[in-house]
């Protein structure tokens, strides 16, 4: 159809130039070329309609999987005490610091906000509590990550929790941080 439309317009184009020299009535020419110039603006319309309809069902495709994944999320993290999730979180944002990529990117950021409510914590109350943290020394910080870690039994929740922070390390584009999500969630899964 786009095709058509640009034939159509070239040939009234190259009529209506034929028309003006002559000292004729250009009426129908630019008929033609108003009609050649609906069908590319139709085309291209439909091909931007399509697009957004793919990049719509796409997204809510995406959040459906996130939903389910929150579920069960959450549904694996009762029984930690409250100590423990904090120490969690501060897991995930000790990750999510280590570049600009994953503290400002979106994905990451959304990331940060399912696990904090999969785990029944307020952001605020996360933000307090991490900031009260940096108060702490950070080897206290460490080792209650690696108390709490090693606390959770169910091996599904573990490799759940892997999987999230190595796709938040990954995000920060780190190679350090990577290694470093590995080396602790190897040591817990040796416990």
């Amino acid at each position: 159809m786009k095709g058509c439309g640009w034939t159509i317009i070239c040939l009234a184009f190259l009529s209506f130039l034929g028309q003006v020299s002559a000292g004729r009535n250009p009426m129908g020419p630019l008929f033609w070329i108003g009609v050649g110039a609906y069908l590319v603006y139709s085309a291209n319309n439909k091909l931007k309609r399509e697009h957004e309809k793919a990049k719509w069902n796409q997204t809510s495709v995406k959040a459906t999987r996130t939903v389910e994944d929150a579920d069960r999320f959450s549904n694996l993290s009762k029984g930690l005490s409250e100590k423990d999730k904090y120490a969690i979180v501060g897991l995930f944002a000790f990750i999510q610091g280590a570049s600009s990529h994953s503290a400002y990117g979106a994905e990451a950021n959304t990331l940060m906000r399912e696990i904090i409510s999969s785990l029944g914590l307020s952001e605020t109350d996360v933000a307090d509590n991490l900031c009260r943290s940096m108060a702490v020394d950070p080897d206290v910080i460490v080792d209650g990550i690696e108390k709490a870690l090693k606390g959770i039994t169910d091996s599904a929740y573990i490799d759940c929790l892997y999987s999230k922070a190595r796709k938040m390390a990954l995000l920060s584009n780190q190679n350090d941080m990577v290694v470093l999500v590995e080396e602790i969630f190897s040591d817990v899964k040796r416990q």
